[in-house]
């Protein structure tokens, strides 16, 4: 097919240098919470809408144990882009278990690694993301050099950019 509305899937590959592993990351957080029944779709299991909100709740408990302040004239990490791989569907009742890693920093941005499993059994992989986030002013939105502070919790590196 020559249609450019729909693609063969080649350019979905993992770019070169953008997506961490999760060999690659500093492993910051393990969250444990029980699967909610009312996330269950019509097929019988977790919606994945609700996978993306386990991973953003994994990533603000992080950002809140480090105190990040998101008032108007503070700076902070936005998400720039997520990419999900869903492995296994989750089906209700489970206890999830989702682990977080960050990698390397670059001038204003770094990534971020989740990884969603069966609690108890790490062989039971739901789901796995990847995420870059960008260091930003809050007040006017615009991209900020990572803190000394922020790059301590980070992988260092020696030529990353945004």
């Amino acid at each position: 097919m020559n249609d450019k509305r729909f693609r063969d899937g080649s350019e979905i590959a993992r770019p070169a240098n953008k997506m961490m592993k999760k060999e690659e990351g500093r492993l910051v957080r393990v969250d444990r919470v029980p699967m909610r029944w009312g996330e269950m779709d019509a097929l019988g299991h977790m919606n994945n809408v609700s996978y993306f909100r386990y991973f953003e709740q994994a990533r603000i408990s992080w950002f809140d144990s480090l105190k990040i302040d998101y008032s108007p004239d503070s700076e902070g990490p936005i998400l720039g882009t997520i990419t999900c791989k869903f492995v296994r569907p989750a089906i209700y009742p489970a206890d999830l278990e989702i682990t977080t890693y960050v990698g390397k920093a670059g001038r204003s941005s770094f990534m971020m690694f989740h990884e969603m499993v069966l609690a108890g059994d790490p062989a039971t992989l739901y789901a796995e993301a990847w995420a870059a986030m960008v260091w930003i002013g809050i007040g006017d939105g615009k991209s900020r050099p990572l803190p000394e502070w922020m790059l301590a919790h980070l992988i260092p590196t020696s030529a990353s950019s945004t």
